[in-house]
Order: C-alpha cells, then sequence, then structure tokens
C-alpha cells in the first residue's frame, strides 16, 4: 500500500519532466541559434568599427546579459538582451515596437491546410517588453503567393489587441479559402 503511495507521485513528477522537456529545449535551441547571429555580427570588424564608444559598450553589457540569463535558464531573458544588441549593431534603434517584434512568436497547430480546413493561430510572446508600444494594436493573418510578398487572400483581422502578449495571447481560428496554393 505504502509503496503504491509513494510511486504516484513519483510517476507524475515524471509525467511533468516528459511533458516540460520539449518546451524548455524549443527555448534553449532558440537562445543558442540567436547566439549564433549575435556572435556573427560582434565579430564583424566592419560593423563593430562604426559604433561609437558608447554604442559598443551598450553591445558588451547586453553580450554580458544574455550570457548570465541564458546561464540561469532564462532564455527569454537572453533572447531580449540578443535581439537589443543586434539591432544596435545593425544601427537601428531599440523601440517599444522593435523589441515586440523580436518577442512575437506564432504557433499553429498544423502547417499543411487544404482548402475548407481551419488551422489554430496562436501569437504569444518569448519575452517580457521593459517598455510596451502605446495603444492598441491590430493585426492580420494574409495568404502570400507561393513566392514573394504579394497578398492571395486577407485571412483574418483583429484590432484591439493588447501590446502584452504574455497576459493577453491570442487564440484564432482561421478557415482557409477555395483559391490558389498560398504561404
Amino acid at each position: 500500500m505504502t509503496r503504491r503511495l509513494m510511486l504516484r507521485p513519483a510517476l507524475a513528477i515524471v509525467i511533468l519532466i516528459v511533458c516540460l522537456a520539449p518546451a524548455v529545449a524549443q527555448d534553449a535551441s532558440q537562445a543558442l541559434r540567436v547566439s549564433v547571429g549575435y556572435g556573427t555580427l560582434r565579430n564583424t570588424p566592419a560593423i563593430m568599427a562604426k559604433l561609437t564608444p558608447e554604442v559598443r559598450a551598450e553591445v558588451d553589457k547586453l553580450g554580458e546579459l544574455a550570457k548570465a540569463a541564458n546561464a540561469a535558464g532564462k532564455y527569454g531573458d537572453a533572447l531580449k538582451h540578443m535581439y537589443h544588441a543586434m539591432a544596435l549593431m545593425r544601427g537601428a534603434e531599440w523601440t517599444a515596437a522593435r523589441a515586440l517584434g523580436s518577442a512575437l512568436t506564432v504557433k499553429l497547430d498544423r502547417s499543411m491546410l487544404d482548402p475548407g480546413e481551419t488551422v489554430s493561430v496562436r501569437i504569444g510572446q518569448i519575452f517580457a517588453l521593459d517598455e510596451k508600444p502605446a495603444g492598441k494594436l491590430a493585426a492580420s493573418i494574409p495568404l502570400l503567393k507561393m513566392k514573394g510578398d504579394e497578398v492571395v487572400k486577407e485571412l483574418k483581422t483583429v484590432e484591439g489587441l493588447d501590446p502584452d502578449f504574455i497576459a493577453h495571447p491570442l487564440s484564432a481560428e482561421v478557415a482557409v479559402p477555395e483559391v490558389e496554393a498560398g504561404n
């Protein structure tokens, strides 16, 4: 009897670990991929030569913050610091809108669809923003031609969105129309 009582919590812990491991691994692999891009920019002499000493110091500070966050398993924070540093190295200002664009994630319940089917779309955020964009946001989900950016059909438009997709992720059902194949 006591063995059975001890086995149940152990089994619950194993199931929890198995369910959470893919989510943690995905964040870790994304942080690794972005760190390669960050390192490439950071080690490009032509890019670093263009930076002022103040911007170079900020890039170095953000790099150290990213390393510390990564070591602590805070992959979202590591990504935020690396994206911020990469924007500075590219000569772009780190605005609330740019931070939100870097933080957004889009997940579909499946990637191959036939006309007439619906797909569940979830828009979330990898990391918390230091400063949120002012006002409400609008979003659209277009079907694009297979090559290029030409819109075949606007599938869904949503207005009045809160810019905090951690607290208020967007979930939407989108129906695929009877049109030519698209992206």
